[in-house]
């Protein structure tokens, strides 16, 4: 199951705990361990969300060089990969 599916069924699961009739204690139970459970999905998310926080700036250049008569002799290819996580960027400026 994916963590978006799993938070949605332990909030709902949450939401309608005190009309299902449980018993107090079970329903303690319950409410604590969706909360423990939400609580983990939760730093998960900004886990990931902070990961996603990364900006590549990839360039590509292509040189030719050409013969005496005109035809393509080689292609020289430059790659130049930046990586900046965004949120070190934001904190300097």
């Amino acid at each position: 199951m994916s963590k978006n599916k799993l938070l949605f069924v332990v909030s709902i699961l949450l939401v309608v705990l005190p009309f299902i009739g449980f018993p107090k204690k079970w329903e303690d139970i319950i409410t604590v361990v969706s909360g423990f459970v939400l609580l983990i999905l939760t730093y998960f998310f900004v886990r990931a969300s902070r990961m996603g926080n990364v900006s590549e700036k990839i360039s590509r250049t292509e040189s030719f060089v050409f013969d005496q008569e005109g035809d393509v002799e080689a292609v020289v290819t430059e790659t130049d990969i930046e990586i900046t996580n965004v949120d070190e960027k934001n904190s300097n400026a």
